[in-house]
């Protein structure tokens, strides 16, 4: 149902909102808008009036309320129930709208894309949570936290937070958690930005009717291969501005044109206002210099009699209301500049992020130039085309038809698609060159729809005149190398487990104003939102609060992970509760904790409010591989000798059977040269020889991160029992994946570990071969109790399997 309200009932509310505000705007317009100008200007009305009414927080509470009233005024207006007939321009819409939503609709459950690739869909899904809940405030939240700590790294330096907002509709609206939202979010923006593409293609053929042309340009950009690689590793805000920088093309001309032109200029200005709120001023840059360029491009052909035009438009009445229009649209731009370069403003804030040579972000090296045409074949942009010469082969081709369709349009006057063409290449080379490769990824990615455009535009005209077969060819071309990119890129999508992020969001709800509350594993989705009222903090290196020692006096970096029984017991001890990640060597935490809560994945512990703790010194026996180990009789008396002690409590523990894949049997081609783990190149089965001496219950467990589906076999000769299968399982710390059980008697058995790469179809079926090992089976038996002996009978507890031995006050 999560996945039905995330990709049908979430995406239908956007459109009806969407499509009121519209209707709002094109009212305050006073002149007919087309569906394919309606709906973005609704979209963008959407982010202004979220992002202004939770500025303050007295109108918090008023933000979502007066959207839906906005919107059902114009539904209501433009009495929706007597329409028969959608636009035609819906249709490219919705196919583009089924592009992005392909690779997770296919993965089979609601999640999102980009996991473990860029973790920012975390501080955005929180932004907006937090925002339209109570603004731009920290009150209720604890200071020392991870949670706190994202979210002030950007309420405190005026990041603009407008396009993130309308994600927070889906749980106001729906009552379904925001987390489920930002890629149906993303997919829709994309749907709108296809609407005003197909809307640009009709403009610049000048066309009487739509056509098959214009559908296919719009479709064809608004998926070009960067913006597309964007979106699936979460990037909102770049989504965002390529929808309004599409709809500020659209709508800027409609202010030249007819009478009443203040009012014709209100689209235009909600448009900007949405840039503002997505971009902050350096929205600005996308409008303004392609803006002049676009207006001497178009005057170039008609120089000689431009002055004597001026001079006669100066003097009529369009004219000056179309130049009070201008100097309000120019005045609010350079308010926004104002607010964003003065001192302490956003720019400064900022400085490094945007103009740092060396500021890569998650980039592996700068992106090139010539991923601006749309076309990269690699599944990951970051990387280069394992295919380089046919790369760029369709790099030069869409570079060159572009050129030609940009020089047709401007011979032809076609204000709007000069614009657009002006505007986002003026904005990506400003961006590309002066400011950071991680910025300027970026803009390339934005800019990334206008050069596919005019390309497919430049081969619509090929079409339509007298060089149908160039252009058919030359459309094939650029076709071609878009859809090859895109699915390329759906191949190597990476998802985030969703059973994972559902135990986090129960556990959240579960130990709310309970913390605080540490997390051993990398999990920013856990610290940053899914646990944020438990006061949450992550004991990984990045945003955290507090200083969580390991034993051996560091710390642990961003993307580590370390076991319970790798940090010292005062670290330990300043937290309430405890979520771990279940694994087969995870050892029970200090005496005082209690298990309240064991999921598949995590196990929640937690000591009760108000009772002192008595453990004043410990001492872990486990390793990497084993919860336990056999403690010495001079490490248990150096416990016995602790000042203040009085007893000595101990948790035995069992270790489980473990088996490195590397070593044992496996196909050629899945060797990796270690002993712990094999690479999962090709389709194949690996089969280990397991002997089991004591029957009971046994869970198995398969280190490593994995997207393909795996599966696990026990059998033995006469009968095969399937432990379950699993896929998406990806963690930056290989993690262990649970199997299932299987109750065992005494003897001989066979596992079998098959991992199936032959499914074309499926997202997340490319990239290199995941890594897997080693492979656990662990007795599963009631957790021992706890030994507790007096100090004289510290001996007693040499030679045992423990997890840990303690020295108690009492």
């Amino acid at each position: 149902m999560t996945l039905l309200a995330a990709w049908v009932a979430f995406p239908l509310l956007l459109g009806v909102l969407a499509y009121g505000c519209g209707a709002v705007v094109e009212f305050a317009s006073a002149r007919p808008l087309s569906l394919a100008v309606r709906l973005p200007c609704g979209a963008a009305l959407m982010i202004v009036v979220l992002d202004v009414l939770t500025r303050s927080t007295a109108t918090v509470p008023a933000a979502v309320p007066v959207l839906v009233v906005l919107a059902a005024s114009g539904l209501l207006a433009r009495r929706v129930w007597r329409i028969r007939h959608l636009d035609a321009a819906i249709g490219p819409a919705l196919v583009v709208f089924v592009v992005y939503a392909a690779p997770i609709m296919m993965s089979g459950s609601a999640t999102w894309a980009g996991y473990v690739k860029l973790d920012d869909t975390a501080n955005w899904v929180a932004l907006a949570q937090r925002v339209l809940a109570v603004g731009h405030t920290f009150s209720g939240v604890q200071p020392i936290s991870t949670y706190y700590a994202a979210l002030s790294m950007y309420l405190t330096n005026g990041y603009p937070v407008g396009s993130f907002l309308p994600m927070g509709l889906g749980h106001y609206l729906l009552g379904q958690d925001t987390a489920w939202m930002p890629d149906p979010w993303m997919a829709f923006m994309a749907a709108m930005l296809a609407l005003s593409l197909e809307r640009l293609a009709l403009l610049a053929l000048g066309a009487r009717a739509r056509d098959w042309r214009t559908f296919l340009v719009a479709i064809l950009a608004a998926a070009s291969a960067l913006l597309y690689g964007y979106y699936l590793w979460g990037a909102i805000k770049e989504l965002a501005a390529a929808m309004l920088l599409a709809a500020f093309a659209s709508v800027a001309p409609l202010a030249l044109e007819g009478e009443r032109r203040v009012r014709a200029s209100i689209p235009t200005l909600v448009v900007l206002g949405a840039m503002l709120s997505a971009l902050s001023a350096g929205g600005m840059v996308w409008v303004l210099p392609g803006a002049l360029i676009a207006a001497a491009a178009l005057s170039l052909p008609r120089l000689s009699g431009l002055l004597r035009r001026l001079r006669k438009l100066a003097l009529s009445v369009p004219a000056r209301s179309t130049a009070l229009a201008v100097s309000g649209v120019l005045a609010a731009c350079g308010l926004a500049a104002y607010l964003a370069l003065r001192p302490g403003g956003f720019v400064e804030k900022y400085k490094g992020a945007l103009t740092a040579s060396t500021e890569l972000g998650n980039l592996i090296g700068p992106l090139h130039l010539q991923q601006i045409t749309g076309v990269w074949l690699s599944g990951d942009f970051r990387t280069l085309p394992s295919s380089l010469t046919a790369t760029n082969i369709l790099v030069a081709v869409v570079a060159v038809l572009g050129a030609g369709g940009a020089l047709a349009a401007v011979a032809r006057g076609r204000r709007a698609p000069v614009l657009y063409g002006a505007c986002a290449l003026a904005g990506a080379l400003l961006v590309y060159f002066i400011g950071s490769p991680w910025v300027g990824g970026k803009a390339l990615a934005t800019a990334s729809p206008a050069v596919a455009f005019l390309a497919l535009v430049g081969c619509a005209m090929l079409l339509g005149g007298s060089h149908r077969a160039l252009g058919l060819i030359a459309g094939l071309a650029v076709a071609t190398g878009i859809v090859w990119s895109d699915v390329l890129a759906y191949h190597d999508a990476l998802f985030a487990p969703h059973e994972q992020m559902v135990e986090l969001a129960e556990i959240g709800e579960r130990i709310a104003g309970q913390g605080p509350t540490l997390m051993t594993s990398y999990s920013t989705y856990g610290t940053r939102y899914f646990l944020r009222d438990a006061e949450p903090e992550s004991a990984e290196g990045e945003l955290r609060r507090r200083a969580d020692q390991l034993v051996s006096g560091q710390e642990l970096t961003k993307g580590e992970h370390a076991s319970i029984d790798q940090f010292q017991l005062p670290s330990i001890l300043e937290y309430r509760t405890l979520v771990l990640r279940r694994s087969p060597f995870e050892s029970r935490p200090p005496s005082p904790y209690k298990l309240i809560l064991r999921d598949e994945y995590w196990d929640v512990w937690q000591r009760p409010a108000g009772v002192s703790v008595s453990v004043l010194a410990q001492k872990w026996f486990g390793g990497n591989l084993a919860p336990g180990g056999v403690p010495s009789c001079a490490e248990v008396t150096a416990l016995a000798r602790t000042p203040g002690a009085q007893r000595l409590a101990a948790q035995p523990t069992e270790n489980p059977l473990v088996f490195h894949l590397g070593e044992e049997p496996h196909p050629r081609r899945w060797a990796s040269g270690q002993r712990e783990y094999v690479n999962l190149a090709t389709t194949g089965t690996q089969r280990i020889e397991l002997t089991i001496s004591h029957a009971g219950l046994y869970q198995f467990w398969l280190g490593g991160s994995f997207a393909g589906p795996v599966s696990i076999s026990v059998s033995d000769g006469r009968h095969t029992v399937g432990l379950g299968s699993a896929m998406y399982e990806l963690a930056l710390d290989g993690q262990y994946v649970p199997f299932g059980e299987v109750e065992l008697d005494p003897g001989e058995y066979t596992v079998a570990i098959h991992y199936d790469r032959g499914e074309w179809w499926r997202p997340g079926s490319g990239g290199p071969p995941a890594s897997v090992g080693p492979l656990v089976v662990q007795h599963q038996v009631a957790e021992p109790q706890q030994i507790l002996v007096p100090l004289a009978r510290a001996r007693s507890l040499c030679g045992r399997t423990l997890a840990w031995v303690e020295a108690l006050a009492g």
